[in-house]
């Protein structure tokens, strides 16, 4: 009875056979691999929507740096061209705000200072170097008092860089108050500006509609409306001798 008893207990006290452990190693290797693939797809999808949020955070930060400058936009009646502009290039003149070296007396400065800034925007197609370009001058005005002529004192820039290599389409069309043109060249900006950008070039389909994936915005020009003296074109101020007399 005794030799029984432990011959029993010495069965039930056996460990685990090869195949049985062979079994719980491949099933907790079969675990470990599902978990390790839904947590890369967690992770690669976690990083597709961070990056499609800073893409569209680049969109939304340049569309409304356009907006803001383009609504400070302004006519000025010495400076020809003031507002020029096709379907992938714009420039206008805009107000800023002085440095404060400007307001300072008795110290010399470098640079002009003035409120009025020309900036440029354009559009590069280049595959070494595609992307969305500005450039900003300090528009500094030299009046002769014979002819009443006006230079703009600026010195050469460098290239400069890109404000984002992602965008690669930019497109303008203005509104003159009837109908969109897709260039502009005049001394007072137009009414409106229509700004398209996207990623990539879209595909044009039917009836001029674009395809594909694109931001648009339509900004209203407040200086277009300007009627102050100093917007007025030099033919309308009263004569070369009375712009050289306020040039003086």
């Amino acid at each position: 009875m005794i030799g029984a008893f432990k011959m029993r207990r010495r069965k039930h006290n056996r460990g685990f056979t090869l195949i049985e452990v062979v079994i719980a190693i491949s099933i907790a290797i079969g675990i470990m691999l599902v978990l390790l693939f839904f947590y890369s797809q967690a992770a690669n999808l976690r990083a597709q929507l961070i990056q499609e949020a800073e893409r569209l955070s680049t969109i939304r930060l340049l569309m409304d740096r356009l907006t803001m400058e383009l609504r400070t936009a302004r006519p000025h009646a010495f400076y020809e061209a003031t507002f020029l502009g096709d379907a992938q290039f714009i420039q206008f003149v805009r107000t800023d705000l002085v440095s404060p070296a400007g307001w300072k007396q008795g110290e010399r400065v470098s640079l002009a200072q003035t409120d009025l800034k020309l900036v440029r925007y354009s559009a590069s197609v280049d595959t070494n170097a595609a992307g969305i370009y500005r450039e900003e001058e300090p528009l500094v005005e030299m009046r002769k008092t014979r002819s009443a002529s006006v230079t703009v004192d600026v010195e050469p820039i460098k290239k400069p860089e890109p404000l984002s290599d992602e965008i690669r389409y930019m497109h303008f069309r203005y509104w003159d108050g009837k109908k969109w043109l897709e260039s502009w060249d005049g001394i007072k900006p137009p009414l409106g500006v229509e700004i398209t950008l996207a990623f990539e070039p879209p595909v044009a389909a039917e009836q001029g509609v674009l395809e594909g994936e694109v931001f648009r915005r339509v900004v209203y020009l407040p200086g277009a409306n300007a009627n102050h003296p100093e917007f007025t074109p030099m033919s309308f101020v009263g004569g070369t001798n009375a712009i050289a007399e306020v040039g003086l």
